[in-house]
């Protein structure tokens, strides 16, 4: 099973470029207005809707493995997230 905490020491620390710390107890309980913001610009981030230069380096396929893994494993994802999978290109691993 893929998980964010997988290491790439060829390219960089971590396989998959997004923060493990979604997990822990701190990020639960942060207010609500603040998580349901940080799930807000993830997923706008990962489907393509923000296209800053600084998230170029993230390709599609791993764009959709980073959803998909944290589909797969995060219990407490707002429903319906990401909001426009239309925009995500699924890759089949």
């Amino acid at each position: 099973q893929r998980s964010l905490r997988e290491f790439d020491l060829n390219a960089r620390m971590f396989k998959y470029p997004c923060s493990y710390l979604v997990y822990t107890n701190s990020f639960r309980q942060l207010p609500d207005e603040m998580r349901t913001f940080v799930w807000e610009r993830l997923g706008a981030i990962l489907t393509g809707r923000v296209s800053d230069e600084k998230y170029a380096h993230l390709d599609p396929p791993t764009r959709t493995a980073i959803v998909q893994i944290l589909k797969e494993t995060y219990s407490d994802l707002p429903p319906g997230w990401p909001n426009d999978s239309a925009n995500l290109t699924v890759s089949q691993d």
